[in-house]
């Protein structure tokens, strides 16, 4: 499963500074253009809230899971889904996570 994450991981770093790279190509670093195609039309409303909400969603998710299995640095996991996306961050995220859950039965392999 970690192996998926990781792969995850990637293909989300991979496609959204593709995306930006052609955005800041065309446009530069102006975030009043970037806000304003966010919300350009009913079809890109949608899709910006259900990420901005889904990422809400996702970091009280990350904070449960974090105090759960003991996994520091969260603000990590929050600068990479604001700077990055959601589609790089909750892949990396769950990568660590899993690690933490597969940790203890590691080390009863090796007692």
């Amino acid at each position: 499963m970690k192996t998926f994450y990781a792969i995850l991981t990637m293909i989300g770093i991979l496609v959204s500074e593709i995306v930006l790279y052609f955005f800041l190509r065309e446009y530069g670093f102006d975030l009043s253009e970037f806000a304003r195609q966010a919300f350009a039309s009913p079809v890109a409303t949608l899709v910006s809230t259900d990420v901005i909400l889904s990422s809400l969603v996702v970091w009280g998710f990350m904070a449960r899971e974090a105090r759960k299995h003991k996994i520091g640095y969260l603000w990590v996991f929050v600068a990479m889904n604001l700077l990055i996306g959601l589609c790089a961050a909750l892949p990396a995220f769950l990568y660590v996570r899993q690690g933490r859950i597969e940790q203890p039965a590691t080390a009863a392999a090796y007692n």
